[in-house]
């Protein structure tokens, strides 16, 4: 029978942490950053979500009293082109996660898309004859479910933008809808670099980075659509696990039920479709594992369960009872 668990809230929440600094990161693979200042002990590894970056993880990692790495994706901050496919993106990170540990037992985990790419590379682990202890997914679809969520080109344009706006000011969450952009805002256009010219400079009328020029920053989002082309989500199949009965899954599930929330009218458009608010997305995780415990915490919406304060709360006693020894 399958295991569930509830952690109890902690009545002081604390405070966000400073901004991600990849300063010190030295690493022969760049897409492995270390994201705390623990240097001794198992390190944990935490694979990337569908923007490719890790810099989400860094109040996760201080959770951590052992080190923990973020794996963001090829082609993200660098001029590396994108691996194209789940199965040889996690192969890749084999490679980059047993560079720093040699051998298992391993300590995998993943915001979103990122929960994906850490079961697969679970899969790979286990087929190579090594041991995977435990796998945390932060309200993470099964591969059914990302059927239900079908973005125009538009959109996703638009969600380049605007969730970089959104990292810059999440830390204050009031006011935060009025520095996005609405998809009725989105201007006329001929192709995608009209479309995102235009989404660029009316993010810097709103805080976009005033540092890159409009170039530099066109540049960074057309790597960013390509990256996330080269997913291919929808050609990734769904393979047990050779010893699903080693692993402990930790599913951390949005209670709210919604997948944009009060977001969608900033990371959608009309032409989309969008069929997986409350609906069980977790199912096929919940049927492969025989440990599969599940945290509900207090979220408006997956895609703010890294911001929001009640959430975080919950999350980081998670992370505190698995990593904090």
């Amino acid at each position: 029978m399958q295991e569930k668990t509830l952690v109890n809230k902690r009545e002081v929440f604390e405070k966000m942490l400073p901004a991600f600094d990849s300063s010190s990161n030295k690493s022969s693979y760049p897409e492995l950053l270390h994201l705390n200042q623990h240097f001794t002990g198992k390190p944990v590894f935490w694979l990337h979500g569908e923007g490719g970056g890790v810099e989400g993880y860094q109040w996760l990692a201080e959770k951590s009293r052992r080190p923990f790495y973020g794996i963001q994706a090829p082609g993200h901050m660098t001029e590396h082109a994108p691996i194209k496919g789940v199965k040889s993106m996690a192969a890749y990170y084999v490679t980059l996660i047993q560079s720093k540990q040699a051998e298992g037992p391993y300590d995998l985990g993943g915001y979103s898309l990122g929960g994906v790419l850490a079961y697969e590379v679970t899969r790979q682990l286990q087929e190579a004859g090594e041991t995977v202890q435990s796998l945390v997914m932060l309200d993470t679809p099964d591969p059914f479910s990302w059927e239900k969520i079908r973005l125009s080109s538009e959109s996703r344009a638009l969600q380049a933008v605007n969730m970089a706006l959104l990292n810059r000011n999440r830390k204050e969450a009031d006011g935060i809808l009025q520095k996005l952009i609405h998809h009725k805002e989105i201007p006329e256009h001929t192709d995608e670099e009209s479309l995102l010219m235009q989404l660029i400079r009316l993010g810097r009328e709103r805080g976009l980075s005033l540092t890159l020029s409009e170039t530099a920053l066109l540049k960074l989002f057309q790597r960013h659509l390509r990256m996330q082309e080269a997913f291919e989500l929808n050609q990734y199949t769904l393979s047990p696990l050779p010893r699903a009965s080693e692993v402990t899954c930790y599913y951390v599930r949005n209670q709210s039920g919604l997948f944009y929330g009060e977001l969608m009218p900033y990371l959608t458009t009309d032409a989309d479709e969008i069929t997986i608010d409350h609906t069980c997305y977790w199912a096929e995780w919940e049927k492969l594992f025989p440990l599969f415990h599940t945290l509900d915490v207090s979220s408006t919406s997956h895609m703010t369960i890294l911001f929001d304060r009640d959430a975080q709360t919950d999350i980081g006693l998670l992370l505190e009872k698995l990593y904090g020894l």
